[in-house]
């Protein structure tokens, strides 16, 4: 079974038999990756979280072989996660320890705030991922709840967890 599967299948467990449930934090694992979910509220189709974490298992790269394969693991997002409201691209990279932040390409806006996914990527072995919203005059920002059916979680954590341990790629 996938991490993905895993995960989405932690959550519904923990929705149980009332078909709504508040709140709580999954933690799945398969082969080298690890998987972490952070839930408001969900039921049977879809979760709102507050962050989604993945991470592998396998050695930390050394700070030179990171900032490559952290380079490469970002190209692969932009590739392969379209999936999201909004796609995600490179804002800011950090190269002398290896962390990599992306944004929402097209952030969503009301007129008067705009939301927005942000992802990082911390030296090659972990991944994640919140919602922001902040007002468009630049007045800062709050972290805001993301909304992901089950099928989008559990590839979004897939997605993830096979860009993270592919680090030949």
């Amino acid at each position: 079974m996938s991490l993905g599967r895993k995960l989405a299948g932690g959550l519904k467990d923990l929705q149980g038999s009332s078909g709504t449930k508040s709140g709580g934090t999954i933690e799945a694992h398969e082969g080298d990756c690890r998987a972490k979910a952070r839930a408001r509220e969900l039921d049977r189709l879809a979760v709102a979280l507050d962050e989604v974490e993945v991470w592998t298992t396998l050695p930390r790269p050394a700070a030179e072989e990171a900032r490559g394969v952290v380079e490469k693991q970002s190209r692969r997002i932009e590739e392969r996660i379209g999936y999201l409201t909004e796609g995600l691209k490179t804002i800011e990279f950090d190269r002398a320890d290896g962390v990599l932040q992306m944004r929402s390409a097209q952030a969503f806006s009301d007129g008067s705030e705009r939301e927005y996914f942000e992802l990082y990527l911390d030296g090659g072995w972990k991944a994640v991922l919140r919602r922001y919203k902040g007002s468009d005059e630049g007045h800062g920002r709050q972290a805001v709840s993301m909304s992901l059916t089950m099928e989008v979680l559990e590839r979004l954590v897939n997605d993830l967890s096979a860009i993270l341990t592919d680090r030949a790629s």
